[in-house]
């Protein structure tokens, strides 16, 4: 299996655990260290030429992650499935950091 299809795949998992969790679904402490690992090992498989891309949505989920919280009867979900997303995309770019990181110091 190439990388590209272990990236994908681990995407497509990690958007289902940020979906399950943001919905209220209790996978107690596993959901949450769940979507970190996945975003790591996403955050492996970024290429060098996208880590920049990875980086700035990863700020700005942040930025917007609880904002959304005003919308009638579905604010809390979306809020929550945002933030979630945002804990994926968040460690997935604290990897490309170190892999950059890495690659300086190694080059």
């Amino acid at each position: 299996m190439n990388a590209e299809k272990i990236n994908k795949v681990v995407y497509i998992v990690g958007l289902l655990l940020v979906v399950l969790t943001g919905v209220g679904i209790d996978l107690g402490q596993y959901g949450g260290i769940g979507i970190v690992i996945l975003g790591g090992i996403g955050g492996y498989f970024i290429a060098a030429s996208d880590r920049n891309a990875a980086l700035i949505t990863a700020v700005a989920i942040s930025i917007v992650s609880g904002g959304l919280g005003a919308i009638p009867e579905v604010g809390s979900y979306v809020t929550d499935i945002v933030s979630s997303l945002g804990d994926l995309v968040n460690a997935s770019a604290v990897v490309a950091i170190l892999l950059s990181v890495y690659e300086k110091a190694t080059n």
